[in-house]
């Protein structure tokens, strides 16, 4: 899991912005590199990747905010820089008309309804002829935006590079060699292997919520606890940042440690982001743990949006954290599959 790092494949970079934002060292190591490349494809080539790699590592150095996270937490301002990977609508192309043609794009947002975000990208700095076919209507992409303007009803992007952004192991050569995501699954821990033996054909559903809401919230911690051989529980009070910590866990037998947030049927129904404190605080909390694995539990479903601010804040600032999602169903999984039940 040390071995990954984000790569970034992209269809739009202002480079004009970028220079506007990057030190001046960095745009002249950039042209001095350059300067070894005579061929123009080759320098067009380089010019994007050079400029690629420069701006992760400007996100990670300067810890460039996600968007979501500004909203919730109502820091939302004029000329600042945000990330921020969700789908967005573009207008379509039917044909390609001219290199400066304006595009506008909006996103629709289930947990911002009634908020307009919106911006206009010029199709000369796509990068690629792709670039056409992906941001063209429904397309999930990684953004790096200026907020140009913004009210409580609405908020203006402007973007500088739009792409996708992919995890790669460090180690290899291999280009191809990624992974879209960095949520990890309750069947890759090697505590919670067999809870592959407990099929979801199998499950029904009410059947397994219900048995789940006649468990007390301290019992369910202290199953969980006993499957991972924590012995060390510690007592409930308001200013944790996780409710269990751990350095038992495994992944293919390497050891990792984890921090929990875990939600047991005292408020029984689909967990949303207010089940999580004011702006999903207790996310944020969870996020401060020195952890190799984030873990969030509830006793129920766990809604979209939810899961969206925890890979929010496992991607953010360009740096991969890994987390994990268990639901009612994958509670009653591994409860059953250890005989805790």
């Amino acid at each position: 899991m040390k071995d990954l790092q984000f790569c970034i494949n992209s269809y739009y970079l202002n480079i004009k912005l970028l220079n506007s934002i990057f030190d001046s060292t960095v745009t002249l190591n950039i042209q001095s590199n350059l300067s070894h490349y005579k061929e123009e494809y080759q320098r067009k080539m380089k010019t994007d990747l050079l400029y690629i790699d420069e701006t992760i590592k400007f996100i990670q150095e300067n810890n460039i905010p996600d968007l979501h996270e500004l909203i919730l937490s109502g820091k939302v301002s004029d000329n600042i820089l945000v990330t921020y990977q969700k789908s967005f609508y573009y207008k379509k192309f039917k044909e390609k008309k001219s290199n400066r043609e304006s595009i506008k794009f909006h996103l629709k947002h289930k947990e911002f309804s009634n908020l307009n975000i919106h911006g206009t990208f010029a199709t000369e700095h796509f990068t690629c002829n792709t670039a056409y076919t992906n941001l063209s209507g429904r397309y999930r992409a990684f953004f790096l935006s200026f907020i140009e303007s913004h009210t409580n009803e609405e908020i203006i992007l402007k973007p500088i590079l739009i792409g996708d952004r992919l995890i790669q192991n460090k180690n290899s050569a291999n280009t191809f060699n990624v992974s879209l995501s960095n949520e990890i699954k309750p069947e890759n821990i090697d505590e919670f292997h067999d809870i592959s033996k407990i099929e979801f054909r199998s499950i029904d559903d009410k059947v397994a919520l219900n048995t789940l809401k006649g468990i007390p919230e301290k019992e369910i911690k202290n199953r969980l606890a006993s499957i991972i051989h924590q012995n060390n529980i510690p007592k409930d009070w308001g200013g944790e940042k996780s409710d269990l910590f751990t350095s038992h866990l495994h992944i293919n037998n390497e050891r990792i440690s984890g921090a929990f947030i875990l939600k047991g049927p005292a408020k029984f129904e689909p967990m949303i982001l207010s089940s999580l404190g004011k702006n999903g605080d207790q996310i944020v909390r969870l996020f401060e743990e020195p952890a190799d694995l984030f873990i969030l539990q509830h006793c129920h479903y766990i809604t979209s949006a939810v899961k969206s601010m925890m890979e929010a804040f496992a991607t953010r600032h360009m740096r991969i954290r890994n987390f994990m999602i268990i639901d009612g169903i994958d509670t009653y999984r591994i409860l059953k599959a250890y005989n805790k039940l």
